[in-house]
């Protein structure tokens, strides 16, 4: 198994910013498998020296990306005082270099631009890889890797985009339901609380299958 590690935007790989190694392998010093602490050291290390000022990052909720600050005094600090705060480390590192993250809501990898190229390049490898060798696997994804076009990352960027405006514009109707179950939880009326539960859910539905 490959350990790869990458970033992306709409005008491409992020250069120089690759890490790829096998994960039983020691290299230098990152460990057999990816952890917060790898993962920092990558952003510090391959992505910020490459990244372009002011820089969005988005990602998913990788539990590597999410390292959270526990030292006693800041919970004591954030639990009285900000209940529904947390404090994430990578989020200081990339605001400390001028930067900000944005987090994906959990198991929506059609909103990460990456995921989609990952699913491409991973396809292609798969139809080339006769060896079966880690060696190979890594020679192809660097080749295919390399091959994308601006094109084709314009094309993934604008799909992840639609994607985000069909969930903006379902947003409202999501609302709505979601009012509506609890009005149906309070109410003694239980069949006019589930005719109205039957509208919103066809609205939803409807939404959905027009937007597809």
């Amino acid at each position: 198994m490959l350990v790869i590690v990458h970033s992306c935007s709409e005008l491409g790989f992020i250069p120089d910013a690759l890490l790829i190694y096998p994960a039983k392998k020691q290299t230098g010093d990152y460990h057999s498998k990816m952890n917060a602490d790898n993962y920092q050291k990558w952003i510090k290390e391959k992505l910020l020296p490459n990244l372009p000022p002011q820089s969005v990052l988005v990602i998913d909720n990788a539990s590597y990306h999410n390292k959270k600050n526990t030292k006693p005094i800041l919970y004591d600090i954030i639990k009285k005082n900000k209940p529904n705060h947390v404090e994430f480390v990578l989020d200081k590192i990339l605001e400390g270099q001028g930067h900000s993250v944005l987090r994906l809501p959990p198991y929506h990898p059609e909103l990460n631009l990456i995921e989609l190229l990952w699913g491409i390049i991973k396809g292609k490898v798969a139809s080339q890889n006769a060896k079966f060798n880690i060696k190979n696997v890594e020679e192809l994804f660097r080749k295919e890797a390399e091959s994308i076009t601006l094109n084709m990352f314009s094309a993934v960027w604008r799909k992840t985009r639609e994607h985000e405006e069909k969930y903006v514009q379902l947003e409202p109707k999501v609302d709505n339901f979601t009012d509506s179950l609890i009005i149906k939880q309070g109410n003694s009326d239980s069949e006019t609380s589930s005719s109205s539960s039957d509208e919103s859910m066809r609205a939803v539905d409807e939404f959905i299958n027009d937007s597809d």
